[in-house]
């Protein structure tokens, strides 16, 4: 059986600036999905992500209830008032949903979704790119067709 699309991933060691949750999250988008979004520099301190994430996610994706493979991830710390700042992938491993991300110290990991609370984590919602460019009438690269 072929390796998951996610093992390409895992172990890889979180950068400041470099590859953090939304570096990850971009990557498998153009990867997976064949998209290839174009967002703004993430805000700086934590407290100020929550408000830009949510207005992202309005602009650049549509929620949706059953995530598939390359949906972001909108997660928080578990028991954090607000609504999240923290991005991951979704994957389904042999049937199971789980969530791809990239933390501090911990690098990129996969959890199924059932166990993210145990690792620190919720998810607040379920996000998938909107079919457009984000800047306004392009649309979007798809994955490539042969």
């Amino acid at each position: 059986m072929a390796p998951h699309w996610t093992t390409a991933y895992l172990g890889r060691p979180w950068r400041p600036g470099a590859f953090e949750c939304v570096d990850l999250v971009l990557e498998v988008a153009e990867a997976v999905t064949g998209r290839r979004p174009v967002l703004p520099p993430y805000a700086a301190s934590r407290g100020a992500r929550d408000g830009q994430v949510a207005a992202l996610a309005e602009t650049y994706a549509d929620p949706v209830d059953t995530p598939r493979d390359g949906d972001v991830a909108l997660m928080a710390p578990r028991g954090a008032q607000g609504g999240g700042h923290h991005l991951g992938v979704a994957a389904l491993v042999e049937g199971v949903p789980h969530v791809l991300h990239v933390a501090e110290g911990r690098g990129a990991c996969l959890h199924p979704v059932h166990v993210l609370p145990a690792h620190g984590w919720t998810v607040r919602g379920w996000f998938r790119w909107k079919d457009r460019d984000h800047r306004g009438d392009t649309p979007c690269p798809g994955p490539p067709t042969t």
